[in-house]
Formats: C-alpha cells, structure tokens, sequence
C-alpha cells in the first residue's frame, strides 16, 4: 500500500507542474514573435523611388493608409517622365503604367478612389488608366484575383483584342472595376476604356512596410500557380508607426507587427496555393 501511495503522491506532484509549464509554453510562444517579428522588415525594395524601370501595371494592395496616394503619386511620376520633353537621341520616355487598385471594397467608387490622391494627381489621371478592383478582401485574394485577370488578358488576346464585357455602372465617374466572381468582368462608367494591348508581364507593388515581404511571396505563388511568368517590382509605401526601429513604440504597431510576422511565416513554410 505504501508503494501505491508513494506512486500516487509523484503524479500528484507532476500534475501541479502542468499548469505552470502550460503557462510556460504560452508566454514563450507569446514573447518570441516580439523579438522575431522585426524580420517582416528585413528586405529591400526593388524600386528606390528615383529610378522608373519599365512596368505595366502599378498594383496597389488598398487596405492601409497612405497607400492609394503613394500610388497614385508613383503613377504622377511615370506621367510626368513620359511627357517630359526629350533630348534628341536620348532614352525614350517610360510609358506610363495603368494603376490597378486591389480590394476596393463591394461599395467603393471612382470618387472615392480619386478623394484618396494628391490634387496634382487628379488633376492628370485619365480614368481609362484606373481599374478598381473590388471583390478582394485579403492578401491572397488580392494575388488571385489580379491572376485572373491577367489569366482573362492572355485568353482573350490569344483570340484577338482583349475585350471585357462592359455594362454600366452607378458609382462614381469614370475608371473601371472587376466585380464578376467567376472571372473579373469589367464595369464601366464612361464608353470606353484604354484596353492593354498585351497581358501585363510587369507590375510594381505597393504595400505598406510590414505588409511587403509577405504581399511579394503570396503575389509570387500564386503567379506561379497560375503558369504566369511575372516580373514584381516593390515600393514600400511610407506608414508610421510601422517602420523598421519605430514599430515597439506604439501598442497598435506592435500588434500589428507580431500578428504579421505570424501570418509571414505561416505563407512561408506551409501555405500552397490551391487550383484556382
């Protein structure tokens, strides 16, 4: 019986240690993505803001502020260099990209997009150089659903010029938005619009500085996925406080980091993208 006894009183002993190494395991799980989570930050832009490299589209990813207008004014700048006088036989001016606005939201319009960009920039952006895209809701859906329309370019230039079914819309003055769930149908205020006149090869993202590194890996994957041979250029656009160095000095940038740092590295090491 002693023996028993003995038994009984080690698992008791064991078993008041369970809460404290449970408690353990949750603060460490807790605490280590506070020193890990800088790594989000750990990457370099593709663009520097001075140099325009050749794109065709500029793909803002629309859920942060300051984005649509860091947009708006890397489009103003492509604008600006295509109209610039050139020197004879110097370089040939960049063409200017279209600006394609990822995750709008189902209620977003052309005028408010266009509340969102600097006054210079509105005074200039011809709204057949802006598609809206308002189905998305997250990161992924954001890579899948710009996939599909560059998917929707390829099949229908394979058949001749590339041809989205039009219909009117009620919101707003003129640009254009994919709202067709099965594949991005294009909505239109205005008769016509500036069709590209090859599937986009190049685009330049724009993100904000913790959502960057994971955006350019779920863009890359899901191009991949898709058969699509993509060149991604980045251009972090600037949002306090989530800078490298400034994100532990406010409770919200903190959060945010941490929580980003999570989603990282589970898109890293495990997410796959599925058929689409």
């Amino acid at each position: 019986m002693r023996s028993i006894w003995i038994f009984s009183g080690k698992s008791r002993s064991r078993l008041r240690q369970v809460p404290a190494l449970v408690l353990g395991l949750f603060l460490g799980i807790s605490i280590l993505p506070y020193f890990l989570a800088g790594e989000v930050y750990d990457y370099n832009d593709t663009m520097d803001g001075v140099r325009l490299p050749e794109v065709d589209a500029i793909v803002c990813l629309a859920g942060g502020r300051g984005r649509i207008a860091a947009a708006g004014d890397l489009w103003y700048r492509y604008w600006e260099a295509n109209h610039r006088l050139r020197e004879p036989g110097g370089p040939p001016p960049p063409k200017v990209p279209f600006l394609y606005i990822s995750g709008m939201g189902p209620q977003a319009t052309y005028a408010v997009f266009r509340r969102q960009l600097r006054a210079g920039v509105r005074e200039v952006i011809p709204p057949e150089y802006v598609i809206l895209e308002r189905e998305s809701f997250n990161t992924e859906a954001n890579a899948r659903w710009l996939s599909r329309y560059i998917l929707r370019q390829e099949l229908s230039n394979g058949a001749g010029t590339f041809r989205p079914p039009y219909r009117p819309t009620s919101g707003g003055q003129g640009g254009a938005s994919i709202g067709d769930r099965r594949l991005p149908s294009t909505v239109l205020s205005e008769p016509r619009l500036l069709l590209p006149d090859s599937p986009w090869r190049r685009v330049v993202l724009v993100t904000s500085p913790y959502h960057m590194r994971r955006s350019a890996l779920i863009f890359q994957k899901v191009f991949q996925a898709a058969g699509l041979a993509m060149q991604i250029q980045t251009l972090s656009a600037f949002q306090e406080p989530f800078e490298p160095g400034e994100w532990r000095a406010s409770l919200h940038g903190t959060h945010v980091t941490m929580l980003e740092y999570l989603k990282w590295v589970y898109y890293r090491l495990f997410w796959k993208p599925s058929a689409d």
